[in-house]
């Protein structure tokens, strides 16, 4: 993921976030789509079909994504429900090396679980590299998403973008990396570049990176 670079926000110290008294995350630009909501059940919930007889009571069939608004739904609400294969099924392993990612930022979900997580999809695309359509496929492209989120102590939630890559497999859109979008720096969650650890105490709350102590005073 060399391609993604963090730039924490004011009140982020080095590899960590402090919330108390954080300043508001930027709103979201003018005319975007209404957001891919935990908070909305309706929207979070992916469709599903009857589990075939025999399956596990308390399992439902992987759920589907024709579009990418489908493909981010499933998404939010897999990892809302801490469905870690369900997540999973949303994934594309043409890329080797992503499957491990993708399996870590749902690891990094769970352990902050972020309020007001929501994925957007902004409308922008770009095409990925000819390097990596060898290895993707000549349908692969990234699309710009707006990643909400909120922890204890934000005042309002965070509004990042990331480039998600895209590639169709059989009919349904799967997620197949993060390292296609521009070399300009932007924001980026840290959930979404390294394993992280999470502290929260009173108005405080630190996430910081592997192998740095989050525990608050």
């Amino acid at each position: 993921m060399a391609l993604l670079t963090v730039a924490l926000p004011v009140g982020l110290l080095t590899g960590c976030r402090t919330t108390s008294g954080s300043a508001p995350g930027q709103s979201p630009g003018a005319g975007s789509p209404s957001p891919v909501s935990r908070s909305d059940t309706t929207a979070s919930t992916p469709n599903t079909t009857s589990p075939s007889p025999g399956a596990h009571p308390s399992r439902t069939a992987s759920p589907t994504a024709t579009n990418l608004g489908r493909l981010l739904t499933g998404l939010v609400a897999t990892a809302d429900q801490g469905n870690r294969s369900d997540f999973l099924a949303l994934v594309s392993d043409r890329d080797p090396g992503f499957t491990s990612t993708a399996g870590m930022i749902f690891d990094n979900l769970r352990t902050i679980s972020p309020d007001d997580l929501a994925f957007t999809a902004t409308g922008k695309r770009r095409d990925v590299s000819t390097k990596r359509a060898r290895i993707l496929g000549a349908d692969a492209y990234a699309a710009q998403v707006q990643v909400t989120w909120s922890v204890p102590g934000d005042r309002v939630p965070s509004n990042q973008r990331i480039w998600m890559t895209i590639i169709r497999e059989h009919s349904e859109l799967r997620w197949a990396g993060v390292v296609d979008g521009p070399s300009t720096p932007q924001p980026t969650p840290l959930w979404v570049l390294e394993p992280v650890h999470y502290a929260h105490r009173g108005a405080a709350t630190v996430i910081t990176g592997d192998g740095i102590d989050p525990g608050v005073g």
